[in-house]
């Protein structure tokens, strides 16, 4: 087990490594083209702001978390024989039970009234 999560730790940091050098790299390249037009200086510059904004934007899309659905109205009794069933044995069968019955009754169908 010690050996496994030492190669991955291992292929981890060398796949961190290539992504930090290639970056780099990249980031190099973009600049020495744009010296030309803009000066060392001014290159540099909008290679860094590019590189930033585009780091920006990965870790924006990465930490955006969907929306949860509302809750139900119906869901407190459910989660309360839930959590009542995690300490009870005995309970877990009685809930089950509850839920059952509960469940059948407000899923059945009611006929209309006759006037």
């Amino acid at each position: 087990m010690f050996a496994r999560l030492s190669a991955k730790a291992l292929l981890l940091t060398a796949a961190a490594a290539l992504v930090f050098f290639g970056v780099g790299l990249l980031g190099a390249a973009l600049a020495s083209v744009l010296v030309a037009l803009l000066g060392t200086p001014g290159a540099y510059a909008l290679t860094g702001a590019l590189m930033l904004l585009l780091a920006m934007l990965v870790v924006g899309l990465v930490m955006r978390k969907p929306r949860r659905p509302p809750p139900e109205a119906n869901t407190f009794i459910p989660v309360l024989l839930g959590a009542l069933a995690k300490d009870l044995p005995w309970a877990a069968v009685v809930s089950a039970g509850i839920a059952g019955v509960t469940g059948m009754l407000l899923r059945r169908n009611k006929r209309p009234a006759k006037d």
